[in-house]
């Protein structure tokens, strides 16, 4: 079953929705949504599901459910 969820992309990753901020989809599960976005998963650094961070290995089988909300941060570079 798939449910409405937000994707809330950080600055460096809004070029897999057009420059949006954030968009509306069906999907019920997170490895769904960066497919059909066509983001590489060495591309995310952090996630968020309704604020509360979800590390790599839990992204694998984390299921959405209606109106959930998914932050997805880049990999962040510094020195």
């Amino acid at each position: 079953m798939e449910y409405m969820v937000t994707i809330r992309l950080a600055v460096g990753l809004r070029h897999h929705i057009e420059g949006e901020e954030e968009i509306r989809v069906e999907a019920d599960g997170f490895i769904h949504i960066i497919e059909s976005l066509r983001i590489k998963k060495d591309e995310i650094g952090i996630v968020l599901l309704n604020n509360v961070p979800v590390n790599a290995k839990e992204r694998q089988e984390l299921h959405l459910l209606d109106e959930d909300i998914v932050d997805i941060y880049p990999i962040f570079g510094g020195g």
